[in-house]
């Protein structure tokens, strides 16, 4: 039986790869929050998938991309977050990071400014040419 992938603490790794994930992180939202919505889309691997409550699951860049287009149509979107772990897999291809998370948009409703906290996880690959990739990204 080989150990899991990743255990219930972060893996031991040296502090330049969890470095390196929490920077492609923050490039993650900053691409966000920038509104360039081609930037944030290419953070995802092309067969990546995105989680997000009431919402059908989002497979693929393209589709990814379609989506975050569509988030960023909306003048008040902003994301926020504040991570809460990193842990880089000792094979050093396979990382996740969590942590608490905060979407403003406009409530359809009453087309106002809303804003809801949830958690979110993020599951990343290294690809060899590309660097890390978003592979799953899950808020709930």
């Amino acid at each position: 039986m080989t150990a899991p992938v990743f255990a219930d603490t972060p893996v031991q790794t040296n502090s330049s790869d969890e470095q390196a994930v929490l920077a492609f992180e923050a490039a993650v939202m900053s691409s966000y929050n920038r509104g360039d919505a081609a930037a944030a889309a290419n953070h995802y691997a092309t067969d990546a998938l995105v989680y997000i409550p009431g919402q059908p699951t989002k497979v693929g860049r393209n589709a990814i991309a379609a989506n975050i287009a569509r988030f960023m149509q909306d003048a008040n979107f902003k994301l926020g977050y504040k991570n809460d772990l990193v842990s880089v897999a000792a094979s050093n291809d396979l990382a996740r990071t969590r942590g608490k998370l905060e979407v403003t948009y406009t409530d359809p409703q009453t087309r106002s400014a809303r804003t809801i906290t949830s958690n979110y996880l993020l599951v990343l690959r290294r690809d060899p040419k590309d660097g890390w990739q978003v592979v799953e990204d899950i808020s709930f």
